[in-house]
């Protein structure tokens, strides 16, 4: 009978001869004396809002996306809702829809205002 494979990517343990494993060699561990003194250092509260602020957040909510998104989402609604639901809550959707579609048009004309003109 043959021998068979290894499923996947075990090995064979028998494949490979065993390989003696080097005794590890004693290392001189070398101590230097810090030259900086404690006083000189700053505060690990000081570093860690030092490093915070100069790493900062650079992530801004899509405002303009968002609000396209949901006067999207409120026109549909005001469709697909049954008729039963869609009578209490028409004037709400529509308003909603109108109010985010406004939100949406005046932060796009803004940025298109403020951006400089493309030669």
């Amino acid at each position: 009978m043959a021998p068979r494979q290894a499923f996947g990517r075990r090995v064979n343990p028998q494949a490979f001869p065993a390989q003696p494993i080097p005794a590890p060699q004693p290392v001189a561990a070398q101590v230097s004396v810090p030259t900086v003194t404690p006083d000189d250092q700053p505060s690990l509260d000081a570093e860690l809002s030092a490093w915070k602020q100069e790493r900062g957040s650079q992530f801004r909510i899509p405002w303009s996306q968002l609000s396209l998104m949901a006067s999207l989402c409120f026109g549909i609604a005001s469709l697909v809702l049954p008729d039963s639901v869609n009578s209490n809550v028409d004037w709400l959707l529509w308003g909603l829809a109108i109010m985010s579609a406004w939100v949406w048009y005046s932060n796009r004309r803004k940025k298109k205002l403020t951006s400089p003109a493309a030669p």
